[in-house]
């Protein structure tokens, strides 16, 4: 897990009222819940420590939770799809190379029309290219 400098500052210079376990349980959220970036900010700190402060209350902190774990569950989602759009790739180039770059002769034995083949490579090729890579 990495810390933007601002989060490092925070964490450095918060005064840790639950000292040692409410450290625990805010890298514990962060663990379990991690910023859809990947990287962790001032925000994602903030988030956390309000989640542990005992003063929210449950309606408000449920909200909170709601929302990191939406963010989480797009950030997964958005991962599995480019994974799944990489390997799709890599099917469609494996075959090709297999018979010598012949589109035509790939396509049939994906059993798909050549016009197909070739357009879900370039399809992909543009997808995958604006996507962030996936970890």
């Amino acid at each position: 897990m990495s810390c933007d400098s601002e989060a490092l500052r925070l964490l450095q210079s918060y005064s840790w009222p639950g000292n040692v376990r409410e450290l625990e349980n805010a890298v514990e959220r962060l663990t379990i819940n991690p910023p859809c970036t990947g990287l962790v900010s001032n925000a994602d700190i903030r988030f956390a420590l309000e989640l542990n402060d005992s003063r929210e209350s449950d309606e408000s902190r449920e909200i909170m939770l709601s929302k990191g774990l939406n963010c989480l569950r797009s950030s997964r989602a958005n991962t599995v799809r480019h994974r799944h759009k990489s390997q799709e790739l890599d099917l469609y180039l494996t075959e090709l190379a297999r018979v010598g770059g012949n589109i035509t002769k790939a396509a049939r034995r994906l059993g798909i029309k050549r016009s197909t083949l070739h357009m879900r490579i370039k399809r992909l090729e543009m997808k995958l290219g604006s996507l962030p890579q996936a970890e």
